[in-house]
């Protein structure tokens, strides 16, 4: 894979210098872009949350990414299920839930998981960006309620490069799932894949670019 490309070298020059602009201005003002989350997306309640134009910043630069710029990219990717109508096949957990970043202790992050777990329907497909400490910590919690031990498969996945295009390929992933037309089982799918191509990454960068250009 090549060394990743900034935004202005992959992007609207037109979309990305607006952008800048406004990532700047939100800074300068202590503003963020309020992001609306209908009922169902990641939590039985509607809620909304908020993307800071440090954030934006980030990501216009090709460096590593915050977790509300994949919530926002999960936000993007439930208004395509919906437009075709598979908006109930698939539910998200917020990646910020189970991070250690927030602060949270490991039972308070625990929970979170356990409970959207408890609300997912069996014909639901649940997209969960995490770290393999989180389903340790999902472990320990469904022992202590002596329910049936869930058996995990795991799957390889495109590896990126470094630690900076970790994020780009989370939102990558998931693209390629909502996109399975074919109903190839997924462990197939992406069991041949060693990493995505700077296409692959350029194409989810771009949407995201647009779909919070919307708010500029």
């Amino acid at each position: 894979m090549k060394k990743p490309q900034s935004a202005e070298e992959c992007l609207s020059p037109t979309l990305v210098k607006s952008l800048i602009g406004y990532a700047n201005r939100l800074i300068d003002e202590n503003g963020a872009i309020e992001i609306h989350m209908e009922a169902g997306i990641i939590d039985d309640e509607s809620g909304c949350f908020y993307l800071m134009g440090d954030d934006i910043l980030q990501f216009c630069e090709m460096e590593e990414i915050s977790v509300t710029a994949i919530l926002t990219y999960m936000r993007l990717l439930y208004e395509q299920l919906k437009n075709r109508k598979m908006d109930d096949m698939y539910r998200f957990v917020d990646p910020s839930a189970l991070s250690e970043e927030t602060g949270y202790k490991n039972d308070h992050r625990a929970h979170e998981l356990l409970s959207r777990m408890m609300v997912v329907g069996p014909h639901h497909l649940l997209l969960l960006p995490f770290n393999a400490g989180a389903f340790t910590m999902f472990a320990e919690k469904i022992g202590k309620m002596e329910m049936k031990c869930v058996t995990w498969r795991m799957i390889k996945c495109p590896q990126q490069p470094t630690g900076v295009e970790c994020g780009y390929y989370v939102m990558r992933y998931m693209k390629d799932i909502v996109a399975n037309h074919q109903n190839v089982p997924i462990m197939e799918k992406f069991n041949r894949r060693d990493a995505y191509s700077q296409a692959e990454v350029d194409e989810v960068r771009s949407e995201w670019a647009e779909f919070v250009g919307k708010f500029c």
